[in-house]
């Protein structure tokens, strides 16, 4: 998916938003938002959208020197998280397709992401998620590869959500997992250290893609990551980063998150033939006809 100009001021919202995060002042604010806009200006549109936020939090770690602006959210988003998991472990395993809800809920624990103006309330998004259908719902074919499947790459997205990823790998045991995260802080994207600090190595292979871009860019990616994407047999790629760096991809991705913008919204649109909203919940995988809305 390349960055559309709608983007371009998004982007330059975002990178304000991590500047106060991360606790800059006015004076450094402002060479933030100068040198963002430059960036932004020189910015090429045909990359993803999270290709081209990438060097805008390199700029705002250095020049506020914090290399982690998000670490206090991703705490707060981890114990949010925790607790919200806890309760809803126990009532999964009494569910009668306790599978489908798992997926179900790690959708609507994609929320959870500071990097998107989408004004969705974690606790609010969850209680109604079982009642809301899905946007776009491709579970049955996703349920069917799963159970045919020896090996399944989970590509996270952010802290908190993570710990709804990890109410799946639970479910998924029997299987060869990995879960793949950033090598590098970026927004709230959950890094190696995050991973392992929650204890999701106990559940999957923790492995880095080997970059700090807000998505999975595969000709940036390592070599060792590509190679898991390339053999695992189900790749489940969570947020809306990763579907727009991914969407395009040759081989088959299941896509899972909430929609947080129009241009996302959009997009879809154009592949699929049907509107979309923010805050729709998509379970989709990437082998839509290219189609377009008809006009009026």
């Amino acid at each position: 998916m390349q960055t559309a100009l709608d983007c371009l001021p998004c982007l330059l919202r975002q990178a304000l938003f991590a500047g106060r995060t991360a606790g800059a002042d006015k004076a450094v604010l402002r060479v933030i938002v100068q040198e963002a806009a430059a960036l932004l200006a020189k910015a090429d549109l045909s990359l993803s959208p999270p290709e081209n936020a990438a060097p805008l939090y390199r700029l705002i770690a250095q020049r506020t020197g914090a290399s982690d602006p998000f670490a206090r959210l991703k705490r707060e988003s981890n114990e949010q998280a925790a607790a919200m998991t806890r309760n809803i472990r126990q009532w999964l395993m009494q569910e009668d397709a306790p599978l489908r809800t798992a997926l179900i809920l790690t959708i609507a624990g994609n929320v959870m992401d500071y990097g998107s103006p989408h004004g969705l309330d974690p606790a609010d998004f969850l209680a109604r998620c079982r009642q809301t259908p899905l946007a776009l719902d491709h579970t049955n074919a996703l349920l069917a590869d799963l159970a045919a499947a020896r090996s399944v790459l989970v590509l996270a997205d952010n802290c908190g959500e993570i710990l709804f990823d990890a109410l799946l790998l639970e479910l998924l045991a029997d299987k060869r997992l990995w879960l793949a995260v950033k090598s590098r802080p970026v927004i709230n994207d959950a890094t190696k250290d995050d991973a392992l600090a929650l204890g999701l190595d106990r559940l999957a292979e923790v492995i880095a893609n080997g970059t700090d871009i807000p998505g999975t860019a595969l000709h940036r990616c390592s070599p060792a990551f590509a190679e898991v994407f390339r053999q695992a047999d189900v790749v489940i790629s969570k947020g809306q980063g990763n579907f727009e760096t991914l969407c395009d991809t040759e081989r088959q991705v299941y896509f899972l998150f909430t929609v947080k913008c129009a241009v996302v919204a959009g997009h879809l649109a154009e592949r699929t033939g049907k509107r979309f909203a923010t805050g729709d919940m998509i379970l989709a995988r990437n082998n839509w006809p290219r189609q377009r809305l008809p006009r009026g």
